[in-house]
């Protein structure tokens, strides 16, 4: 895979991956395999790269529940480099869990070790799934759907005082607490989870925001009421 840099708004760059034809039409077949595998189990939060779901079934929900609940606290969570650290040894034990076949898990395996071409110097790396590669979008579905969906939805409600609820797309996501002791506890046991899997929160974009119904309900009639103006206007 021939690796480009691309430049970033904040001066920093974003790798990406460009793979020969004949790779990307076995990368197509094995994006549809995995999805075929792993879509139905999916949890409910993720809204990233999965069919029949984007980025704006994942803003309604997220408003919905804000509307419905009362919120003290949301966790606007971003994680450091992502794609690019996704461990390869830890991502193969995640995928054996439901992939038997021994054929299409050595398929799998030599995919994440095909190496990248950067300026003419080849290398290889323990880690990463590189943007660009088809498949690349499931299977960092799958790495965290088992680190964070599932934990996030199976285990965290248990030991928060109110109600807590995740709304993830790929390396994003927001988190909303009923009460603010819970969103500081939630957090710093999403740092320690991520840190098990060596991931990484990032601590410049990842900000805990106090959220307040009233000026929400507020805002939202203001826009209700801007929008029957323009209309009347016409």
């Amino acid at each position: 895979m021939k690796r480009v840099m691309i430049p970033k708004e904040n001066g920093k760059t974003r790798s990406l991956g460009i793979s020969v034809f004949e790779d990307k039409m076995v990368q197509k077949m094995t994006q549809r395999i995995l999805e075929a595998i792993y879509d139905p189990i999916f949890k409910d939060c993720s809204y990233g790269f999965r069919p029949k779901r984007n980025c704006h079934d994942a803003v309604k929900a997220l408003r919905q529940h804000l509307y419905l609940n009362n919120i003290q606290t949301i966790i606007d969570v971003d994680l450091e480099n992502f794609f690019n650290t996704i461990d390869h040894d830890v991502l193969k034990e995640l995928l054996r869990r439901k992939i038997k076949e021994p054929v299409f898990m050595r398929y799998l395996v030599r995919m994440l070790k095909a190496g990248v071409l950067t300026k003419g110097e080849f290398s290889m790396s323990e880690e990463g799934v590189p943007q660009g590669n088809i498949t690349s979008p499931i299977l960092s579905n799958i790495f965290a759907h088992y680190i964070i969906d599932v934990w996030f939805t199976d285990i965290v409600p248990q030991y928060c005082r109110g109600k807590v609820k995740i709304f993830r797309y790929a390396d994003d996501a927001v988190i909303c607490c009923e009460y603010e002791e819970d969103a500081i506890k939630v957090k710093a046991a999403l740092a320690k989870r991520l840190t098990k899997y060596k991931l990484k929160l990032n601590e410049e974009k990842t900000k805990m925001i106090s959220f307040s119904k009233k000026q929400y309900m507020r805002l939202a009639i203001s826009k209700k009421v801007l929008i029957f103006l323009v209309l009347l206007s016409i």
